[in-house]
């Protein structure tokens, strides 16, 4: 978000705060490589990940940092999540999970749909060989359910290829959390550089350091925001 540039923190600073894990941020594994916006997602995050080269890359199941460090290691930083549509997460509109015309987004290419792997290899400039060994592969693991080279437990019904159309998104990491921030007690009150109190300072959520430790669990920030937020606003208001 462009309004998101620190401005919390180096208030903050200037009033004495002391700092935590600045030097760690948490990548998002799938983004839009020209916005890093989540928005043109449509299938499901763990769906099968291919690279420039049809091939797949690492366990989609995977923490965020692991999937993130496996896509930053493929030919351009790119990589697709491929799904059907079968699997495709769209309402009776045709519009994703964000609320934009997946015809829209294939008109940006942003998306790209295919009747074959043949056909979809082509779009993404891929080898179709590879593509169609790659996805024969995942077919034979999602109904196995065993022996996935890169040590997935289980392939869900909505990561499944049935069959074409089929559709995939580009995708590439992005920032997506900052770990640091401002240190805090268990009352919110921001602490200076030696650990005590600034009076009337209070901090929660992503401006504060040292709660998520260096890689966040997905979603947890949410209940971060709101249990420290709900703290803050009460010992505000003593």
């Amino acid at each position: 978000m462009p309004a998101i540039t620190g401005d919390g923190i180096n208030m903050a600073v200037k009033a004495g705060a002391g700092l935590k894990d600045m030097g760690y941020i948490q990548l998002l594994p799938t983004t839009d490589p020209a916005t890093g916006a989540t928005n043109h997602k449509i299938v499901e995050s763990t769906n099968i990940y291919v690279n420039k080269q049809g091939n797949r890359f690492v366990n989609e199941q995977g923490r965020r940092d692991v999937l993130a460090k496996a896509a930053l290691a493929q030919p351009d930083h790119v990589f697709y999540v491929i799904g059907t549509e079968q699997t495709l997460l769209k309402d009776k509109e045709g519009r994703g999970p964000y609320g934009i015309l997946i015809s829209d987004l294939l008109k940006q290419k942003k998306a790209f749909k295919a009747d074959t792997l043949d056909e979809l290899a082509k779009k993404l400039g891929m080898n179709p060989d590879n593509l169609k060994r790659t996805i024969a592969k995942w077919n034979e693991f999602c109904k196995t359910q065993k022996g996935d080279e890169f040590g997935r437990m289980s392939c869900e019904e909505g990561n499944k290829l049935p069959g074409g159309p089929y559709y995939a998104s580009v995708m590439t990491p992005s920032v997506h959390h900052t770990m640091g921030g401002v240190t805090i007690d268990e009352d919110t009150r921001v602490l200076d550089k030696n650990g005590s109190p600034i009076r009337g300072l209070y901090a929660a959520g992503e401006i504060t350091g040292g709660i998520h430790g260096t890689n966040r669990v997905g979603c947890n920030a949410v209940p971060d925001a709101l249990i420290f937020g709900t703290i803050a606003g009460r010992e505000v208001g003593k």
